[in-house]
């Protein structure tokens, strides 16, 4: 999601053939994660907010003019936070979670439109990401307390994704840049250390960014804005094997990755070199 500086003449240093075709970006965000997820089978909803820091790069070079190529990295944490767990909008149990999270994306650009004052840049390409929790310290509100201990869970995910991303100069040395994107999740794996694993797909991950874009020399830039994003995945139900219990009852046994949602709002800071 980060943009390539417009190679645009300023007054104090000239722009062309000193500023090279390619560009590393890396940014800090900080933020606010918000995640809720629904459990369909005993109407359940968890809701669960912390505070959210990102570090993300990318590094874009041409391919074949026009095209362009994008590696993308980033990684996330979040701190610890109450999660709520309601059931008939009462609270049934709280504990505690933490997130972490990384992604790894490669993207293909082309310029479609080109002016004097502003470009606009089109992009599609495949993203992995993953998603980690952490629960403890569980507690009922309404029976005995739960008796496990630390639960973790891990979402793996397959995307693919377009993008527009444009940029507008103010002045010889200010622009602002936007961009929005937009993926599909068309494979997506949840495993829990009590339920197991299940595999699935479906969900939608749109991301967009403003930027204020100071251009300090031919080379660097520095760049101020705001994050969103949302990670809306589709969850799943699965009929596993019997199970029997100690007396010999026989047991369906049903496991559901509830649908779930991922939302953060940050501010940014980025710094770009162009060589």
């Amino acid at each position: 999601m980060l943009w390539v500086p417009a190679v645009l003449a300023q007054e104090g240093f000239e722009l062309g053939d000193t500023i090279g075709s390619n560009v590393f970006n890396i940014e800090l965000q900080v933020g606010q994660a918000d995640y809720a997820e629904t459990v369909s089978i005993a109407p359940v909803r968890s809701e669960w907010d912390a505070t959210f820091v990102r570090l993300a790069g990318d590094l874009v070079f041409e391919a074949r003019d026009p095209v362009q190529l994008r590696l993308q990295a980033s990684f996330f944490v979040t701190d610890s936070a109450q999660e709520q767990w309601r059931e008939a909008n009462v609270v049934s149990q709280v504990n505690r979670m933490d997130s972490t999270g990384a992604e790894l994306g490669l993207d293909g650009g082309v310029p479609l439109a080109k002016g004097e004052r502003g470009d606009l840049m089109g992009w599609a390409g495949f993203a992995y990401r993953n998603h980690s929790f952490e629960r403890s310290r569980f507690r009922s509100t309404l029976g005995p307390d739960p008796g496990f201990g630390p639960v973790g869970e891990r979402y793996d995910l397959l995307l693919v994704r377009a993008e527009l991303a444009g940029s507008l100069m103010l002045s010889p040395t200010l622009f602002v840049d936007a961009a929005g994107q937009i993926g599909y999740v068309f494979f997506s794996r949840a495993n829990n250390d009590l339920l197991g694993v299940i595999e699935t797909s479906g969900g939608v991950v749109l991301e967009s960014r403003l930027d204020l874009r100071w251009q300090l020399d031919e080379r660097h830039a520095l760049a101020a804005g705001l994050r969103l994003g949302v990670q809306d995945l589709d969850g799943d139900v699965k009929r596993l094997s019997p199970v029997r219990d100690l007396a010999g009852n026989v047991f369906d046994r049903i496991v559901e990755w509830p649908d779930n949602r991922f939302e953060v709002i940050a501010v940014a800071l980025r710094w770009s070199y162009s060589f």
